[in-house]
């Protein structure tokens, strides 16, 4: 992209110094780019002997034209590819002496395959029973539905979370995704456990570079679903909202724990859903591994003194003033409690997994998707490959508390 803005920039200089006169097009870029599978805006600087028109047909690859006493600039908008194939569009340039096709070619993007360990907690009792690799396999089954858009109202994130099937050693697991840790203590302060690390929850996840640790105990804050760990980015390539380091490309954490965490005692429990009632588990699993991958609430007045998602394409509300008119409602239907009013008085229906009860819970929009993708693309503690960053400063001493979201 920098290469293009140099080359961009030169053009200009020496187009409008040239007292010639010109026939033809000639484009700063040449016939052909190359560009990311992002979403990203290219301008390119364009000489022309005369008038010129431009043919895009392309839907995903859209031109427009700037004209300005300092030159002509043909501006490129291209959309995210989202298949793992690369694409070529074209964009047509034409004036009265000659016709060039400019190619686009996008790269396709990653296909992310994302390992998830189950570390459950057991002391022997009713509900430890009720956690089974079936189960578990059933849990994660919604999670890959509703992260690949299957229900054909949210995004297609181009992910898969997968059971996995060896320890750190290379041991197979007996149940593929389940680490079973037998232990007295069983029931914890979550909040203390990831964020200071009180239990040693360092010493019983696996490496979060490799893995996307998940545990499962009982929560001392009963009425708590699940919790997680925010992510880390880069200094070179930040995300608002979300903690900067370059340190934990190269160490681990050792006084806070990069996961995520499920309440036990709900793994039999339902809640009131747009169809009936619905398993708790899931729909947790999935808004929780949003928290983990970089989405924050769509509400204000959460945990964190949150006042923003960062999301442009989520309507904000007061969650507070919600769930005070929710209380004064008698027996609502779901549809009715389902209904939010933004800041801007504007009354619209709940459907993001960011927001709580009551909410239908069944997508995430471009703009989350942008985020995620960030996040898979360069944060470090998550799994996959990642797109190198220049002039790292891994040797960034750590300020910035842990971030952990409900």
């Amino acid at each position: 992209m920098q290469k293009y803005i140099l080359i961009y920039l030169l053009f200009l200089l020496i187009t409008s110094c040239a007292k010639d006169k010109f026939e033809g097009i000639e484009l700063s870029t040449g016939n052909e780019i190359r560009v990311s599978s992002e979403q990203q805006t290219i301008r390119i600087a364009l000489r022309s002997g005369s008038n010129w028109s431009f043919a895009s047909p392309t839907s995903w690859c859209r031109a427009s034209k700037i004209s300005t006493p300092q030159g002509d600039t043909l501006v490129i908008n291209t959309q995210v590819n989202t298949t793992t194939t690369e694409r070529t569009g074209t964009v047509t340039i034409s004036n009265s002496d000659q016709q060039k096709i400019l190619t686009v070619i996008q790269k396709g993007e990653i296909y992310f395959e994302l390992p998830v360990i189950f570390h459950v907690y057991s002391d022997g009792s009713v509900n430890d029973a009720k956690v089974t690799a079936a189960y578990i396999q059933e849990c994660m089954d919604y999670v890959n539905n509703f992260y690949r858009g299957n229900n054909g109202k949210s995004e297609n994130l181009n992910l898969q979370f997968t059971l996995a099937t060896t320890t750190p050693e290379g041991t197979p697991l007996v149940e593929p995704g389940v680490n079973t840790i037998q232990s007295s203590s069983t029931s914890f302060n979550v909040e203390n456990y990831l964020r200071y690390n009180t239990y040693n929850g360092t010493q019983i996840i696996w490496d979060p570079n490799k893995y996307i640790n998940i545990i499962i105990c009982s929560f001392t804050e009963e009425n708590v679903t699940g919790i997680a760990m925010t992510p880390y980015t880069p200094q070179g390539k930040s995300l608002p909202g979300l903690r900067r380091n370059d340190t934990y490309y190269t160490s681990l954490p050792t006084n806070s724990v990069q996961a995520v965490m499920i309440n036990k005692i709900f793994i039999d429990k339902a809640e009131t859903g747009a169809y009936g009632l619905q398993p708790v588990w899931p729909t947790t699993l999935a808004h929780e591994l949003g928290h983990y991958l970089g989405l924050f609430h769509v509400f204000s007045g959460g945990d964190n003194g949150q006042t923003t998602d960062y999301c442009e394409d989520t309507p904000d509300y007061d969650r507070p003033a919600y769930d005070t008119w929710l209380a004064s409602v008698y027996r609502p239907t779901f549809a009715q409690a389902a209904q939010r009013q933004d800041r801007n008085g504007t009354t619209f229906t709940s459907y993001n997994i960011m927001d709580y009860y009551y909410s239908y819970r069944d997508r995430i929009t471009p703009d989350q998707r942008a985020r995620i993708r960030h996040v898979l693309d360069y944060s470090p503690l998550i799994p996959g490959p990642k797109i190198a960053v220049e002039n790292m400063s891994r040797a960034e001493i750590i300020i910035e508390e842990p971030l952990i979201l409900k």
